[in-house]
């Protein structure tokens, strides 16, 4: 392929057009006088150089009477291209036979495997590790007959006081009381036992037709503000109604702790005494300041019971009263595990508080201690008062088991304090000795919990 143009060539090749104006061909139409598009003098010489440069940048000669120079020299152009490339592989890339590769590993003759393969027949194991004959585990199998285990380990006993067997809470003042015929309610000259406390009764003369004097019972329902209380032959058992009052005088105690009941190894005691009553600042007036009741002294013990009595008598020390007359402060009082003479462990009551008619500065009143007991605690005391300028009234000291009464400033309007102490051991806060909502508060019962073990 070549320059051909048969007939009005020129010398020189056309100037490059200014523009483009682009588009597409068109057929013309001479019926209504619309010429065809024309490529023109630029377009065929563009075409022609664009060929003809093609031949010749790959090797070719531009010759006018070939009309396949251009496939031609494509062809031969592809060759020496795949030529090149080829000419730097290795023969295995271009024969993937192994026997083309270079440095070939030696590959070992076929091999029998004596461990799994046989020279002739059917395969079979012939090195075999020797399996020893079948063993009588002596822990476990017998000989003959039934399996058993022969060769026991010796398991240990528990280890002694690990195992609880009983909880008892002793909460009984003893005191007097009073039966209704017809009614379960026993109405209480102190305070009441806790739910689930043991209680024996006794008396002078006859108790109700209902219960027996030294029979143990325990205490089903507690009232509100603990002045009365009922039984039943259960924890938790319904309540024994009364037949009749009985006659004479009547009195509630705790029952002894027998070490026959749950016959344990190991016996834990907490022991609480009672709190401390609160002073009395007046008996005329709300005036005066006064002190709250110490808290009760607290113990505890862990004993083998082979070193306790067979029967141990329980006293459970009263919180202080604020008395009916005077400013004498109450003391709570002692609770002992075992005879007070010689009891195994007890705690001393906390003090009662003191007062002044007129606004002074007054010490708290001490709480009381545990005595004998592995670990031997002090009651909380009340506060002192150290302002006089008005008329007030420190509260009681905490318990293990109890908050102290609270404490009162006279003049300021606001909730009304509550100067008895609650739960079990607490002072009772200080006040007056006017009823109303400054009198001096009680302090609260003390309580003994036997735990046991075996």
């Amino acid at each position: 392929m070549d320059r051909y143009w048969q007939a009005n060539a020129v010398e020189n090749a056309p100037e490059t057009p200014a523009e483009n104006t682009g588009g597409f061909p068109a057929n013309g139409n001479p019926a209504a006088g619309i010429t065809g598009t024309v490529p023109g003098e630029w377009w065929y010489h563009a075409i022609t150089e664009e060929l003809r440069n093609a031949i010749i940048a790959l090797g070719g000669t531009p010759d006018f009477t070939q009309v396949n120079q251009l496939a031609d020299v494509l062809v031969e152009s592809f060759a020496k291209t795949v030529s090149t490339v080829t000419e730097s592989l290795a023969a295995v890339a271009l024969s993937g036979s192994y026997h083309d590769l270079t440095d070939q590993p030696v590959i070992p003759a076929a091999q029998v495997n004596a461990d799994w393969n046989a020279d002739s027949g059917i395969a079979a194991i012939l090195n075999r590790p020797a399996i020893p004959a079948a063993q009588v585990n002596a822990d476990w199998n017998a000989e003959s007959g039934v399996a058993a285990i022969l060769n026991r380990p010796e398991i240990p006993q528990p280890t002694r006081g690990s195992t609880l067997l009983a909880v008892t809470v002793y909460s009984v003042v003893e005191q007097s009381v009073t039966f209704s015929a017809g009614s379960p309610v026993i109405t209480c000259s102190l305070h009441s036992p806790l739910t689930g406390s043991p209680v024996t009764f006794s008396s002078t003369d006859s108790l109700p037709g209902s219960i027996a004097q030294g029979a143990t019972y325990f205490v089903v329902q507690v009232s509100a503000d603990q002045s009365t209380f009922q039984i039943g032959t259960d924890q938790g058992g319904a309540a024994i109604s009364m037949t009749d009052a009985g006659t004479g005088t009547h009195s509630i105690a705790n029952p002894p702790w027998r070490k026959s009941d749950h016959d344990p190894a190991v016996v834990e005691t907490a022991i609480q005494a009672g709190g401390g009553s609160g002073g009395i600042a007046s008996r005329t007036s709300n005036a005066g300041t006064a002190t709250g009741g110490g808290a009760g002294g607290y113990g505890w013990l862990r004993r083998l019971a082979a070193s306790l009595p067979d029967e141990l008598p329980i006293i459970i020390g009263a919180g202080g009263i604020v008395p009916a007359s005077g400013t004498l402060r109450s003391q709570g009082a002692n609770t002992y595990l075992g005879d007070p003479l010689s009891p195994v462990a007890y705690a001393t009551g906390g003090a009662g508080g003191t007062g002044s008619a007129t606004n002074a500065g007054l010490l708290g009143a001490p709480g009381g201690t545990g005595v004998n007991g592995d670990l031997n605690v002090r009651g909380e005391g009340s506060l002192p008062v150290v302002s006089t300028t008005i008329s007030n009234y420190t509260p009681g000291g905490k318990s293990m088991y109890g908050i102290g009464g609270m404490g009162g400033l006279y003049g300021p309007s606001g909730a009304t304090p509550v100067h008895d102490a609650s739960g079990r051991g607490a002072g009772g806060g200080g006040g007056t000795g006017l009823t109303g909502s400054y009198n001096a508060g009680n302090g609260s019962d003390g309580l003994l919990i036997m735990c046991e073990y075996s």
